[in-house]
């Protein structure tokens, strides 16, 4: 479900994936300026077998405070601003996800600078998700 999740951030945002956007890491070499997604877990609903949630860490980063801050916020906002379900784009020959909602656990917050000197924001979601 990350590379369905990782498309409509790039279809809702100016990020683009492979430049700017990543599912899973920052590959080595990247921009100074991105965006990773990476999967925290989640689980299947136990009583409706096409039910669950996916759990999800949005990890931006800049060389400037502000930069890093206004690309988490830029993904936070694109995801909790969806005010109903919506259906994920498909990915190679997976399932559809249809999300019904985008629930953040927290805003954007500063977790540092990496050891390139590049500011790091992180915001965590909840996506309440059934298979279409």
């Amino acid at each position: 479900m990350i590379r369905e999740l990782v498309a409509h951030i790039a279809s809702e945002t100016t990020l683009t994936i492979g430049t700017d956007l990543f599912a899973g890491f920052f590959p080595q070499g990247s921009q100074d300026s991105a965006v990773a997604i990476f999967e925290t877990g989640g689980q299947r609903d136990v009583r409706v077998d096409d039910r669950g949630t996916f759990r999800f860490m949005v990890r931006s980063r800049a060389l400037s405070y502000d930069a890093a801050r206004d690309l988490a916020y830029e993904v936070h906002d694109a995801l909790f601003n969806t005010r109903f379900a919506v259906t994920l784009p498909e990915v190679d020959s997976g399932p559809a996800y249809k999300v019904n909602a985008f629930e953040p656990t927290q805003a954007p917050a500063w977790i540092g600078q990496d050891e390139k000197g590049r500011h790091e924001f992180s915001t965590n979601f909840i996506a309440r998700y059934q298979i279409a």
